[in-house]
């Protein structure tokens, strides 16, 4: 996703590029917050935010934080906390 969003940056409208700015330097926080929190966050409308997702060819902003949340999901965000358990380690809980 992050690809189109790049691709077709230049030829978005100047809000669509303010909520396209916000997706590609905030991956983690498109697949974990809710769309008015991002765009609050990004400065523009929710409905720029869905404006944007339509853009990119999805029906709606939730196709796109399903896609992002996927990704984030795939590329083992938990991997560390997991690891530290699994070699004896309390996982960052203290006791």
């Amino acid at each position: 996703m992050a690809e189109l969003l790049v691709e077709r940056f230049e030829n978005m409208p100047p809000q669509l590029r303010v909520a396209a700015r916000f997706v590609l330097d905030h991956p983690k926080d498109v697949a974990l917050m809710s769309m008015r929190e991002q765009a609050h966050q990004a400065g523009v409308s929710h409905s720029t935010m869905m404006r944007l997702a339509r853009w990119l060819g999805l029906e709606g902003y939730e196709d796109m934080r399903s896609l992002y949340a996927r990704a984030l999901r795939e590329t083992g965000a938990g991997e560390p906390a997991r690891r530290g358990a699994d070699q004896g380690g309390d996982a960052g809980y203290s006791t």
